[in-house]
């Protein structure tokens, strides 16, 4: 078996993560004092892949993830090769820059901000196995998407994902950073297998497993920019058409390209059921364009056995399932939070960062740490080197970069503190982001707060819910 190349889509300075990447990119924030983008690499190397290409948007973002890569994967088995491309560029445009780069049949695609135990050699040897064009990872939320809306509203950001019975295939896909209110599934699906679940509770992992044609189907279709908006529900809706091309012309490229004037790329229209080189689709026809009212035909379909493999469907799925595997992306403030903590967690994610656990207390506290009388760390931290902790000073489920400094009775609760802050005494922190290199008075309150690199906070006030930057939101 050929081991396939790897694409790590690592972004650039990205605005959703304002202010934690001013000035940083977003592949090398620090994770539990580890890069973010180390972690999906690792994950590549553990799978035995030899060749990752790093794709980073903007110059200076991709300049520094050079140096990074340079200093940290020099004399390793995995080769980096860092893409740059420019920032208003989509996944699917960076994708297909960076096609002619990729000589092997099958190569992965993942997410620069991914943090998973997913094992991608078992995701490679399944996808060829079952001879698919494209295999995708997907994860359940940990909240239900209707909880984080008002009701009667459509809920926000949500991937609404149409699986087959066995739920191995992707069927429908439909994706918008804006409530949807109105799903359109082509009925010829429903009848083929008899029935179809949408669901609202599951994420795209942004893993997937592609052959290379899909490769050559982005670059035959240069109006593709989005994977999660565009690829991903044009694939959904023409994979029957597309595994025809392929087996009689071995690319679904031009297929892809004749049919485009058809075939809507935004998964919100009907699939075109007068295409000829779709032979069940004449029935279908006739279903959509008959006499009978709406919906007369679906009990008859509903009690229609389906076939046990559609061997046109090529789009397979692999959900991760919680409890058997970690998986989760640090793709806004609150989601790098969450990370965080959960990478700090012994019971949950910690296995990921290479840390060495202090047995006795379930923690991270390198021996440079300096702790003060009556000083605590709790379960659930890491520290990072040269920490210094105040007398009374108390650390709770939270992770500290390099040379932090805590006065005295300060507390940092559900927080995440990077490289070189300094906070005065009497301080509490709380469900906050602090960047490096920034500065907390004395007795100042944080809760909820994200505050970007270098900025200094005034003592004996409190910020409640607050986004502080020395660089104004782009």
């Amino acid at each position: 078996m050929v081991v396939p190349q790897a694409i790590v889509l690592a972004g650039g300075e990205d605005k959703t993560l304002f202010p934690l990447t001013c000035g940083t990119a977003k592949a090398l924030l620090p994770v539990s004092n580890r890069a973010l983008v180390s972690y999906p690499l690792k994950s590549l190397h553990k799978a035995g892949l030899k060749h990752a290409i790093v794709v980073v948007a903007g110059e200076r973002a991709a300049a520094s993830v050079q140096a990074w890569v340079h200093h940290e994967y020099a004399e390793k088995d995995l080769v980096c090769e860092v893409v740059c491309v420019p920032e208003e560029y989509g996944t699917a445009d960076a994708l297909r820059t960076v096609a002619p780069r990729v000589t092997t049949p099958t190569c992965v695609v993942i997410s620069g901000d991914l943090i998973t135990d997913v094992q991608i050699d078992v995701l490679v040897a399944t996808h060829q196995l079952s001879s698919a064009l494209v295999t995708m990872a997907l994860y359940k939320r940990k909240v239900s998407p209707s909880s984080e809306s008002k009701p009667g509203k459509a809920p926000k950001n949500v991937d609404y994902v149409g699986l087959d019975p066995r739920q191995e295939h992707l069927l429908f896909y439909a994706s918008s950073p804006e409530a949807l209110r109105d799903l359109k599934v082509p009925l010829s699906v429903v009848k083929r297998h008899g029935s179809i679940t949408v669901a609202s509770n599951l994420t795209n992992a942004q893993l997937y497993i592609m052959n290379r044609c899909v490769l050559d189907l982005l670059v035959a279709q240069p109006q593709l920019t989005s994977l999660r908006k565009d690829v991903l529900p044009y694939l959904a809706l023409n994979q029957r058409r597309l595994r025809q091309s392929l087996g009689q012309k071995g690319s679904p490229g031009a297929a892809a390209e004749r049919d485009s004037h058809a075939v809507s790329a935004d998964g919100g229209g009907e699939e075109d059921t007068s295409s000829p080189d779709q032979e069940d689709e004449s029935s279908d026809n006739t279903a959509l364009h008959s006499s009978n009212l709406p919906g007369a035909d679906y009990m008859e379909w509903s009690h229609t056995p389906a076939s046990e493999v559609d061997q046109g469907a090529c789009f397979r799925v692999n959900i991760v399932q919680p409890g058997s595997n970690y998986c989760a992306r640090a793709s806004d403030a609150v989601s790098y939070g969450e990370v965080n903590r959960e990478t700090a967690d012994s019971s949950v994610a910690l296995h990921l960062t290479g840390h060495a656990m202090s047995p006795q207390h379930d923690n991270v506290v390198p021996h440079s740490t300096s702790i003060g009388s009556k000083a605590s760390v709790a379960s659930g931290c890491v520290l990072g080197e040269g920490c210094v902790l105040g007398d009374k000073a108390s650390i709770k489920r939270s992770v500290l970069g390099r040379g932090c400094r805590l006065g005295v009775s300060t507390k940092v609760i559900n927080s995440v503190l990077q490289d070189g802050i300094v906070i005065g005494d009497g301080c509490t922190i709380q469900n906050s982001i602090i960047c490096s290199d920034v500065q907390i008075k004395e007795k100042a309150q944080l809760k909820d707060c994200q505050v970007g690199k270098g900025y200094v906070l005034s003592g004996d006030q409190e910020y409640n819910g607050e986004v502080l930057s020395k660089t104004p939101k782009p």
